[in-house]
């Protein structure tokens, strides 16, 4: 994993151990990522479990939101 990703990755895993849910929008504004789903998929290689659930955003669209246990 690039530094950068592994930046992000441990932003984003600080994010989630602390209870709070993520969106690929909510990522892009607070880190500055817009491959969250790339991240997720390095955190969970690494270990880290990781639940997903899809969501309905107000546009009506689908997106994934994800979240520790």
């Amino acid at each position: 994993m690039k530094h950068s990703n592994k930046s992000q990755a441990m932003k984003i895993l600080k994010y989630l151990a602390k209870g709070r849910k993520l969106t690929p929008r909510q990522t892009s504004k607070l880190f500055d990522c817009d491959r969250l789903g790339a991240r997720i998929f390095e955190l969970r290689k690494e270990g880290w479990i990781i639940h997903t659930d899809m969501i309905k955003t107000k546009s009506g669209k689908h997106v994934a939101q994800y979240y520790m246990p």
